[in-house]
C-alpha cells in the first residue's frame, strides 16, 4: 500500500483550474494509480504536491471509493458511468455488487433452452438451436462476462457449435432467437467457437466480415471457460479462452451491447461465472491484425504444441 496527497485539475466546460480535493489515502497494489509511485515513473512534482489532470468531479469520487471501500451514491446514470469508467482507467479494481450480477434474461430466451440455476445457466430443452441474451449490457461498470462452457463427451466430435459475442438487443425481437439466418442477428457481433471464426453483422442484416484462424478448437476440452471483454474507451472486444487473451476480436464496436450465446450442441450446459476481470494466467497470443475482418496473423502456439523435428 502507498500513501500520499493527491492534487489534480478539475476540468468544467470553460475553464481548468487547480483544486485539492485529496487527503492522505490508500492506493491499491494492481492499479495503474499505485503504479505510477513505485519508483520507475517521474512525477511532476511542484512545491511537494502532485497534479493529476482528470476530472474533479469523479476523481474525488473515486479517491472517496479508495478510502471506504464503498461506491458512492450518484444523482444521476451518467456520473455512475464516468466513476467506472474512472476506475477502469486507473485499473482499479471493484467487486460485482448483488444489483450487477449478470444472468441469462428469460424475456430473451429461446423456446428450445432451458435456464437453470436462477437464470445463470442454460441448456438445450429439444434438438433445434437457439439464442439467449444476458440480463446486463457491458459496459464500463460491468466490462466483462465469462462462461463455463461444459460440453459431453460424445457431443464435442460431432457439431457442438456455440457462437458468443454482443448483439443490440434494440435491433432483435424475441421471435428472432430461434432463426439460423445472419439477416436476423443485426448489429451483432460473434464467435464461432468451435469453428475458430469472428462475425459481424450490420444493422441492415447483412454479415459484412468473417475472420478465420481466431483462437483454437475446443473439441478436446470437456469444460472451457469463454470469456469476453468490452474496452469501452477503445471501443474493441477481446476474448479470452481458459485464462488466455486471444487478442482484439473486433474494433469500433458501440456501447450498450448484450452478451448472447447461440447453443447447437445437444448435451452440455452453459454457465455464467460472476466475475468483472478475468484470471489472466499468460498472454500467449498476440493481437490480431487490424479488424478489419479480412485478415488474421492468430498464431497456434497457444493452442497446440508444436511438434519437434526429428
Amino acid at each position: 500500500f502507498f500513501f500520499f496527497f493527491f492534487f489534480f485539475k478539475q476540468k468544467t466546460a470553460y475553464e481548468i483550474s487547480a483544486c485539492l480535493v485529496g487527503s492522505e489515502m490508500c492506493i491499491r497494489d494492481s492499479s495503474s494509480l499505485a503504479a505510477m509511485f513505485n519508483g520507475k515513473h517521474k512525477l511532476k512534482i511542484h512545491e511537494g504536491q502532485i497534479f493529476i489532470d482528470r476530472d474533479g468531479d469523479i476523481f474525488s469520487k473515486v479517491l472517496s471509493y479508495l478510502r471506504n471501500d464503498k461506491v458512492p451514491l450518484f444523482e444521476d446514470k451518467v456520473d455512475e458511468t464516468l466513476f467506472y469508467e474512472e476506475l477502469y482507467y486507473w485499473a482499479i479494481p471493484y467487486s460485482v455488487a448483488a444489483a450487477d450480477v449478470m444472468a441469462f434474461d428469460p424475456l430473451w430466451c429461446a423456446p428450445s433452452l432451458r435456464l437453470e440455476l436462477g437464470n445463470t445457466a442454460v441448456s438445450k430443452r429439444s434438438f433445434q438451436h437457439g439464442t439467449v441474451f444476458c440480463s446486463r449490457c457491458l459496459s464500463a461498470q460491468r466490462s466483462y462476462v465469462e462462461f463455463k462452457v461444459a460440453v459431453s463427451a460424445h457431443v464435442r466430435l460431432q457439431k457442438a457449435n456455440i457462437f458468443i459475442g454482443l448483439v443490440d438487443r434494440e435491433k432483435h425481437s424475441p421471435n428472432q432467437l430461434l432463426s439460423t439466418f445472419w439477416k436476423d442477428s443485426p448489429s451483432s457481433f460473434y464467435w464461432d467457437v468451435w469453428n475458430c471464426k469472428l462475425i459481424k453483422v450490420n444493422e441492415d442484416g447483412i454479415q459484412s466480415g468473417m475472420v478465420g484462424d481466431y483462437g483454437c478448437e475446443c473439441k478436446n476440452e470437456e469444460v472451457n471457460m469463454i470469456g469476453m471483454l468490452y474496452d469501452c474507451k477503445k471501443k474493441t472486444v477481446s476474448f479470452y479462452k481458459n485464462g488466455i487473451c486471444l487478442g482484439v476480436g473486433f474494433h469500433n464496436v458501440p456501447k450498450n451491447l448484450y452478451p448472447a450465446v447461440d447453443l447447437w450442441f445437444e448435451a452440455g450446459q452453459v454457465e455464467i461465472v460472476n466475475k468483472n476481470r478475468p484470471d489472466i494466467s499468460c498472454l500467449l497470443y498476440t493481437s490480431p491484425s487490424p479488424r478489419d475482418l479480412s485478415t488474421s496473423r492468430m498464431p497456434s502456439s497457444a493452442c497446440k504444441k508444436k511438434k519437434k523435428k526429428k
